[in-house]
Formats: structure tokens, C-alpha cells, sequence
């Protein structure tokens, strides 16, 4: 259900496609990071940069979703603060339990407001890749 779901974040080049199996594919690489971070978690705590912009371990956490989006649909995901490939990071994210900035008046942080941080980095990592391949 959830593959199912998530499955229309990627568009099929060909009708008879479909991108099921890397869904779920994705959803068992994000539960190996869950366990991942469970197992840092014994050990070590992870704490916020303070910055967005500083934010080393959401940049690259982006930056690998993108490359991963890459490798099966040979393009880049759309450069939008609220596409649903930025909602599939927050969720991720969220669903892993890592840390969220404070959110309006320092309450607790809504989804919106994570789907936003995480559609301005999925921004500004893809103004980066163009850059690169413009540099090239």
C-alpha cells in the first residue's frame, strides 16, 4: 500500500511500467537506515546544526534521495518547495525520527513545515547539481 503510494512521486517512461518494486526497494533502504540510526542512537546523539543552511546530514540525506531518484528515472526530481518528491523526504525523514527544527512559536514542527525545509533543500541541491554539469 504504501509503494503503491509513494509510486506516484515517479513517472513511468513506458505505460506498462511500473516503479512498484523500486518503491519498495526505497522503503527497505530507508528502514536499513531506521536501524542505522537506532544503532548510532546507542551511542551517540545527534544534534542540530542550528543552521539550515549548515545542515551537513539533511544536505546529503537530500542529495542521496536525488541520486537515487536518478538512478531509475534518469532525470531530476522536480525543483518545488511543495512537490510530492519534497513531502517523500519530509515523511522519510519524520518517519525516522530525526531531528526537525522548532516550528512556528517554537511548538512542536508540522509536516508542512518540514515538507517546506525539505523542498528548499531539494532547491537548492538541484541548483547545485545544474551548476556541476554546467561547470563540466
Amino acid at each position: 500500500m504504501i509503494a503503491a503510494d509513494l509510486s506516484r512521486v515517479f513517472e513511468a517512461r513506458a505505460p506498462e511500467k511500473t516503479v512498484i518494486p523500486s518503491v519498495v526497494e526505497i522503503i527497505n533502504n530507508i528502514r536499513s537506515i531506521r536501524d542505522w540510526h537506532l544503532h548510532l542512537q546507542k551511542g551517540f546523539t545527534l544534534i542540530s546544526a542550528g543552521s539550515n543552511r549548515a545542515d551537513l546530514f539533511g544536505q546529503h540525506f537530500v542529495e542521496d534521495v536525488i541520486d537515487l531518484y536518478r538512478h531509475y528515472t534518469h532525470k531530476l526530481p522536480p525543483a518545488s518547495r511543495t512537490s510530492p518528491f519534497a513531502s517523500l523526504l519530509a515523511a522519510a525523514w519524520m518517519d525516522l525520527g530525526l531531528p526537525t527544527p522548532p516550528g512556528k512559536n517554537r511548538k512542536a514542527t508540522e509536516f508542512e513545515d518540514v515538507v517546506s525545509l525539505f523542498g528548499f533543500k531539494v532547491e537548492t541541491a538541484i541548483k547545485r547539481i545544474r551548476n556541476k554539469k554546467m561547470r563540466s
